[in-house]
């Protein structure tokens, strides 16, 4: 069968696909006081950095595709970015970190960025060995310094 229809240029079943393999990265961890070790609640996480609307005081909200977060009470945070890897030049990605309630956790902290390694990540999730690639995850605990 299969030479009859070679004979017509038939050549087999091809699927075709639209679209973009897609990956999801998930970045976790906890944040605590570098001094005591102290969990820190309401610390922003983020593949950008926090912007505040100087008239309200509060986080500005925009049509960013990036992931955001804040710490909970026990200053865990989790992001997930679903899509290429945020930098195509490179394994590393950035992520902000800023104090977002001044002194209410016990004092105001010292923002900062903290890189993020990719190739370090482990895969939490099979790839379905289609479009979707899998998940990875890198776990980064962060210690963060009272401003002096």
């Amino acid at each position: 069968m299969a030479a009859v229809l070679g004979l017509f240029g038939f050549q087999g079943c091809i699927r075709y696909e639209y679209g973009t393999p897609m990956t999801d990265f998930v970045l976790k961890g906890q944040i605590t006081n570098k001094a005591d070790k102290k969990p820190l609640k309401n610390i922003y996480v983020g593949f950008e950095p926090l912007r505040i609307v100087p008239e309200y005081g509060v986080p500005q909200t925009d049509y960013s595709y990036l992931p955001t977060t804040f710490t909970d009470e026990n200053g865990n945070y989790e992001l997930l970015y679903n899509g290429f890897s945020l930098d195509y030049t490179s394994d590393v990605d950035t992520i902000y970190v800023y104090d977002g309630d001044g002194e209410e956790n016990g004092g105001q902290f010292v923002a900062g960025t903290i890189a993020v390694d990719w190739s370090e990540s482990r895969k939490t999730k099979k790839s379905d060995n289609d479009w979707y690639q899998g998940e990875y995850t890198v776990t980064k605990n962060i210690e963060l310094e009272e401003e002096k």
